[in-house]
């Protein structure tokens, strides 16, 4: 059932060209429209971070994630990410976290606020993991595979407890989930680099919570 409309689409679009041909540019635009071919949607931000030093807190409290691969370049993904459209002022690099790691060995058991305040940053981006599908052998990979997470943005300056939450407003945070074919993952060099690529798909699903982007409409 699923083959039919994008047939349909492509029908439509060939019949859009010879449109084209016969009454002009104009005209085989208002047509393409009405088809539906091109059309977009623009979609807020749902939150705009501090222009602040940020740290990007990335929890695994369930230890889903073998290796910690995925979780490591959901980081720098998503650093890069939001360096890249200049959403915030300074992200604390990994380098500087392991440090505090060295220094602080109960980093663990600290609060992510605290974390924050340790790290130099007034607001933190805590990400939780809840989700990963991923089994260790690629070969095994047989449906879509989820790598999900739950995200909060925090104060670390915060004076007081109710002031510590700056979005969402939800308890348990916004949840944000990404899903991977089978044939995309078989692609990958090895799992170090099929844990690569779904940080990067959730990264970027993260990211656009924080700013306006457009999506296709279906």
């Amino acid at each position: 059932m699923g083959w039919g409309r994008p047939v349909m689409r492509m029908k439509s679009l060939a019949c859009v060209l010879l449109i084209a041909g016969a009454t002009g540019c104009q005209q085989a635009g208002a047509m393409m429209y009405f088809l539906g071919v091109g059309q977009y949607k623009r979609v807020p931000a749902e939150y705009k971070l501090p222009k602040a030093p940020t740290l990007i807190l990335v929890d695994d409290e369930q230890n889903l994630v073998h290796p910690s691969t995925a979780r490591e370049a959901l980081v720098e993904s998503l650093a890069a990410e939001l360096r890249q459209r200049r959403l915030v002022d300074r992200i604390t690099t990994s380098e500087e976290l392991a440090q505090l790691r060295l220094t602080y060995t109960d980093l663990h058991d600290r609060g992510a606020r605290e974390v924050g305040q340790l790290a130099g940053a007034d607001t933190v981006l805590w990400i939780q993991i809840t989700r990963f599908g991923l089994p260790d052998d690629l070969e095994r990979v047989m449906s879509e595979v989820p790598f999900g997470a739950t995200v909060k943005v925090l104060n670390a300056r915060a004076e007081s407890r109710d002031e510590v939450r700056l979005w969402p407003e939800q308890r348990e945070g916004k949840y944000v989930e990404v899903t991977l074919s089978p044939h995309d993952l078989r692609r990958s060099r090895d799992l170090s680099h099929a844990h690569q690529t779904m940080a990067v798909e959730l990264a970027e699903e993260i990211g656009k919570l924080f700013y306006a982007h457009t999506v296709e409409e279906n």
